[in-house]
């Protein structure tokens, strides 16, 4: 799992304006899995994405608002309809930011 964020820079300016910027996220790999542990339901990644979505925090409060977020790879470890659905609120979360 990793996630990078960019800050693309238009090279055409307007006058004493700061150019346009274009603030990407790119996160990969997330991999969402359902384990047991007795009666809790989680994922082994939980704690690494709850840090995840704090360091979008600190990045969008850096660099303003993030335009758009782009997630590649692997979403759901085993494709069940659980797993998406979790991912699901994990990436609504992460939209927020």
């Amino acid at each position: 799992m990793a996630i990078q964020v960019a800050r693309l820079q238009s090279s055409v300016s307007s006058g004493a304006a700061p150019p346009p910027h274009l603030a990407l996220a790119h996160i990969s790999d997330i991999h969402f899995q359902k384990q047991a542990h007795g009666e809790r339901t989680y994922t082994s990644d939980d704690d690494l994405r709850r840090e995840m979505t704090r360091d979008l925090e600190v990045q969008a409060s850096k660099l303003g608002a993030i335009h758009a977020i782009l997630i590649t790879g692997d979403i759901a470890f085993s494709g069940s309809a659980e797993e998406y659905q979790r991912a699901h609120a994990w990436i609504s979360e992460v939209c927020r930011c």
